[in-house]
């Protein structure tokens, strides 16, 4: 599972969504990935270069008084099989309000993200979309 450009592309993308605001108050290394912890908030950033079904078992969710306190983003290459199990899942990645799911690739240094929850909310069949997101990315 360890892929030495997904964690070091990771790293950058957390403290580059942070340069303005300047919220981050620790980054931690975990065992698959990172957390970013805010004043208020965490954010836990999974690093899956191969999706599997124990993407689930990590991902983290807690709201308190209406507020989403924890979060998870799932960071995975671009890859045809990644894309696969996200259609094959997606009822699993659905039930999770703030749950952030982004396709890398970390050589050209792009990316295409989806929000389940939301995404879910707007279009009747996932395929189509996914597919068309999943293209207009070179694959890793």
């Amino acid at each position: 599972m360890f892929d030495k450009n997904l964690i070091d592309w990771t790293q950058v993308y957390i403290k580059n969504r942070d340069l303005i605001k300047k919220e981050i108050q620790e980054i931690k290394k975990i065992e698959n990935g990172f957390i970013s912890l805010y004043t208020n908030h965490e954010i836990k950033y999974l690093i899956y270069p191969k999706l599997d079904v124990s993407v689930f078992e990590e991902i983290k969710e807690k709201i308190n008084n209406d507020k989403i306190i924890i979060k998870t983003t799932v960071i995975c290459l671009n890859k045809k099989e990644n894309l696969k199990f996200i259609i094959e899942n997606w009822v699993k990645f659905i039930i999770f309000k703030k749950l952030c799911l982004i396709f890398v690739n970390p050589k050209k240094n792009t990316k295409w993200l989806i929000i389940p929850y939301n995404h879910n909310k707007i279009s009747e069949d996932i395929k189509p979309g996914l597919k068309t997101l999943f293209k207009n990315l070179e694959e890793t």
